[in-house]
């Protein structure tokens, strides 16, 4: 927590693009905790390929495992711990809605894990993790009692899942925009999104895949499609 809290100012370039940016920029998760022979935790990341401030799902994974974690523990206090840094690193994110649609989108390069795949504009990959991390937030600001939050993030939810619909289901699996990986490829890490929410209900019960399927941000037969 305190990782993704801090900041380094101290600009480097980063190999890839050729740009300067801060080693670590506030309210994001970093890449990594430095290097072993260095002074790991104290400077982190020590990955110096892209710029991860910029990247795109980062601080989305690190919400579906916040969820993940409270959904095993059933610890209130340790979801009280961990809201306001769910928030920040989702406000961090949310910058990267550029049309206001609901849905973030790919900058034209290797802006996330895939650092070799250019990816431009909204897609299947990001655009899943973070509608799973949106609806996540919902679920979260419901059970902390954050009204505000629950009533933002339930609109970003709308709003982003009719966009990621109308923008990238093309009656087979999700379109993987901008990914060289040659016609009809798909990523299989598009569907992480769809697991995690299957294996978090909300309410922290056991139901049927059905029951599953509701509160996910995309139709159950969708779903089936992608994973076949």
């Amino acid at each position: 927590m305190a990782a993704i809290l801090s900041e380094d100012p101290e600009m480097r370039r980063y190999l890839m693009s050729g740009s300067v940016a801060p080693v670590k920029s506030r309210n994001v998760v970093p890449h990594d905790v430095g290097d072993p022979d260095d002074e790991p935790w104290q400077k982190l990341n020590a990955y110096i390929i892209h710029d991860t401030a910029k990247w795109k799902d980062l601080n989305l994974k690190f919400v579906l495992q916040v969820y993940r974690d409270y959904h095993m523990t059933k610890s209130s206090c340790y979801l009280r711990d961990m809201w306001p840094v769910c928030q920040a690193v989702m406000d961090s994110a949310l910058k990267f809605d550029h049309d206001g649609d609901g849905l973030i989108e790919n900058c034209g390069f290797a802006d996330q894990t895939y650092d070799g795949w250019v990816m431009t504009g909204p897609s299947a990959y990001c655009g899943g993790l973070w509608l799973a991390a949106v609806c996540m937030m919902c679920q979260m600001a419901e059970d902390v009692e954050d009204k505000d939050a629950h009533s933002k993030f339930s609109s970003i939810l709308s709003r982003g899942k009719e966009a990621f619909e109308k923008l990238l289901w093309n009656v087979e699996p999700h379109s993987m925009e901008g990914v060289m990986m040659g016609r009809g490829a798909i990523l299989q890490d598009d569907t992480i999104n769809d697991i995690v929410l299957a294996l978090c209900p909300k309410r922290h019960q056991e139901q049927n895949m059905a029951r599953k399927c509701r509160g996910m941000p995309l139709p159950p037969r969708h779903i089936s499609n992608k994973c076949r």
